[in-house]
């Protein structure tokens, strides 16, 4: 089955068992402990990457003014529509809406959205965080809050 995207769900944590793993052509590798949706959202991104259609399993969902339409990566803010948000924009903006109120920490937005785990040193989530900000405008940035040490959290 060429082209098939394969994904290694294990309890082997080890750096030198996750590199093995890819080493030997896996084109992901997730450790065990993990939530059920970050394994379908990897699913996913794979599959878009590799030209394999994906059936859109989020919902659409609603923070008082914001309207989020994950089939059709459609943005309403107050009636307006976002479309200057990237996908990447818009996946970051959707986990930060459907997880609200709780924080949701840099390492999930990175696995989630980036399909690797964040290394600590990038800055490619917070450049990501401001421009949706931006996007947003004045009156409706600050309902992403910047929690120091922990994430980003989502305002109501």
């Amino acid at each position: 089955m060429e082209g098939v995207p394969i994904i290694i769900c294990s309890a082997r944590a080890h750096v030198s068992e996750r590199v093995k793993g890819l080493e030997t052509g896996a084109d992901d590798y997730l450790t065990k402990p993990f939530d059920p949706s970050e394994l379908v959202t990897r699913i996913q991104v794979l599959l878009r990457r590799s030209g394999h259609p994906v059936r859109e399993t989020r919902k659409s969902i609603q923070s008082g003014e914001l309207k989020l339409d994950p089939r059709s990566y459609l943005a309403v803010l107050s009636g307006r529509t976002l479309s200057e948000l990237s996908p990447r924009e818009f996946d970051i903006l959707y986990l930060l809406v459907d997880r609200s109120p709780d924080v949701v920490n840099r390492i999930d937005v990175s696995k989630v959205v980036l399909g690797r785990e964040y290394d600590g040193d990038s800055r490619v989530i917070d450049m990501h965080v401001a421009q949706i900000r931006k996007k947003l405008g004045p009156t409706h940035s600050r309902k992403i809050l910047t929690i120091p040490g922990k994430g980003y959290l989502w305002s109501k």
